[in-house]
């Protein structure tokens, strides 16, 4: 059995100019042609069965010419789903695997390759970006350059030292909008790692109307006096700009400039307003509702019961053993999803952890929940409303039912909901994958159709909850309808050594793809001379002694 390695690193261009795969495929030819042999892939998507059983004459070429070189590849995990005698062809830049015949078919300082691996946005404030690049390979200096919109805007050098991985930052100023971002490094041995093409969403201040249920004459009393410090918090990625306008006068609420309407803690709200509300949301707005002790269930439901997520069941406080409303014991929190935090540009929760929650709203079963308390009840859900988005904060966004307004995490999460409510993401790379990997969203409803440049269109399909997109070649793939893009990027693990010594490579049989001389005919050769010496040398005493 032959077993052809197809991870990315086989695209590598050896000394003599020839691809790792090419060298490959001969070598492989070469043990073909001495008779029967089954053929097997090993790439990023496990074991490939192109010829099961053993066969004469086979044409390796042939048989491979559909192998994508991309990802990583398990070779141990390959070389043990076949059965009997194997020989691994490999560039060695993968793990070997253990007492398997392995054919290397470059040598160790062949193919000076770099590559781009993770890259991470952040807003240095205003309209300046900062991006964080990883580039791994050899030791030695790198030069990276930036593209915007096709016109080269930045070009940083990095350094990477014997771990073979190492970060450059770059500054961009860019206008609020979507912007085509292209990151390359200056041409090597293998071109696919070499660039990342994405989609940069440059924000601008989300613009939100709130309508304050519980207005207070002292500001820190006041419902929405931490949403207003929030507004003004200085090093996030997701400014927001907040106009307040109290309960009874919502109907004059100017929806027309929101892209957000929050309720905060409102109890009635004029039937007018609220099918205007309706109306927002249905057409693409966003809205955020909170609980406090201004509303109740029944007034919650009848008021909106278009638009909440779940319908709410009662008005729960917190007590102590004599059954009196106490703060000491408050219920903890549950950590976000992972996907939450994901979908609202967000990367940990630990911010959030410590919140303790005294009083709120039971929530019947429903919608998307995003984040729950430590007993399980829903803490904030998530729903789709015609083109727009409503989540509902079963606690008050003050401090009057929690401390989650004073917790280290309150300000990215509320900004980066936000965001997410009037339609995006926050400031943000588009998603990425590697291959083997598959996109998945749940926060996307209906069907979506993606595009690369000059390819054809692929369709995404649905499970039961989510959508779910394959990128079948490197790229930016849009689906334009959606305004969302998805990029298939190179593993950065592909782009340097990753073989391993010890038995693998004592067992390992080497190739000469290069056509240099094999050394151990010169071995031979002085061991023969060696002894031949030391014979004379015996000869000659015993015939002295004599």
């Amino acid at each position: 059995a032959l077993i052809l390695d197809h991870s990315g690193s086989m695209d590598t261009a050896g000394a003599d100019g020839e691809r790792f795969f090419a060298r490959a495929v001969a070598a492989a030819q070469e043990r073909a042609d001495r008779g029967p042999v089954s053929v097997f892939g090993c790439g990023a998507g496990g074991l490939g069965r192109l010829l099961a059983q053993p066969r004469s004459g086979v044409g390796i070429a042939g048989l491979s010419a559909d192998l994508v070189l991309l990802g990583r590849a398990d070779l141990a995990a390959c070389a043990a789903a076949v059965e009997g005698e194997k020989m691994v062809f490999t560039d060695a830049w993968s793990a070997l695997p253990d007492g398997v015949e392995v054919v290397r078919v470059a040598t160790p300082e062949e193919g000076r390759n770099w590559g781009l691996g993770a890259i991470e946005l952040g807003r240095r404030g205003g309209r300046s970006y900062s991006l964080k690049m990883e580039v791994v390979g050899r030791p030695g200096r790198r030069r990276l350059r930036a593209f915007v919109d096709g016109a080269e805007r930045a070009e940083v050098s990095v350094t990477l030292g014997a771990s073979g991985r190492a970060f450059a930052i770059m500054t961009l100023g860019l206008d609020p909008g979507d912007h085509r971002l292209i990151i390359r490094l200056d041409d090597d041995a293998r071109s696919a790692d070499n660039q990342r093409i994405m989609i940069l969403h440059a924000s601008g201040a989300t613009r939100v109307v709130a309508i304050d249920g519980d207005s207070r004459d002292t500001a820190y009393a006041d419902e929405l006096f931490y949403v207003r410090q929030a507004a003004q918090a200085l090093g996030h990625h997701d400014p927001f700009a907040l106009e307040v306008v109290p309960v009874g006068a919502e109907a004059r609420a100017p929806l027309q400039d929101a892209e957000v309407v929050l309720l905060a803690n409102t109890g009635a709200l004029e039937p007018g307003f609220v099918a205007a509300l309706e109306a927002f949301v249905r057409v693409g707005g966003g809205l955020l509702i909170s609980a406090g002790a201004e509303q109740t269930a029944v007034q919650l439901n009848k008021t909106l019961s278009a638009l909440l997520p779940a319908p709410a069941r009662a008005r729960w406080v917190s007590t102590d053993a004599e059954g009196n409303s106490s703060r000491l014991a408050a219920v903890g929190v549950a950590p976000p999803s992972r996907e939450a935090l994901a979908a609202i540009g967000l990367q940990a929760g630990a911010g959030l952890l410590r919140t303790r929650v005294w009083a709120g709203l039971n929530i019947e079963p429903g919608g998307t929940v995003l984040w729950r308390l430590a007993d399980g009840r829903p803490l904030l859900l998530w729903r789709r409303f015609g083109a727009g988005r409503v989540a509902l904060l079963a606690t008050s966004i003050d401090r009057d039912d929690t401390d989650l307004a004073i917790r280290p995490g309150f300000v990215p999460l509320l900004r980066g909901l936000l965001r997410a409510l009037a339609g995006d993401r926050s400031s943000n790379l588009s998603p990425s994958v590697l291959p083997g990997e598959a996109f998945r969203s749940s926060f996307i409803a209906g069907d979506a159709t993606f595009r690369s440049s000059g390819q054809a269109a692929i369709k995404a399909t649905r499970s039961a909850d989510d959508l779910v997109f394959t990128p079948p070649q490197l790229g930016l793939w849009r689906a334009k309808a959606l305004e969302l893009a998805v990029e298939l990027r190179t593993d950065p693990a592909e782009s340097m050594p990753q073989g391993v010594g010890g038995a693998s490579s004592a067992a390992a049989t080497t190739t000469n793809p290069t056509g240099a001389n094999p050394l151990w005919p010169l071995l031979l050769l002085l061991a023969a001379l060696f002894m031949a010496g030391e014979a004379a040398l015996v000869h000659s005493d015993h015939k002295a002694r004599v």
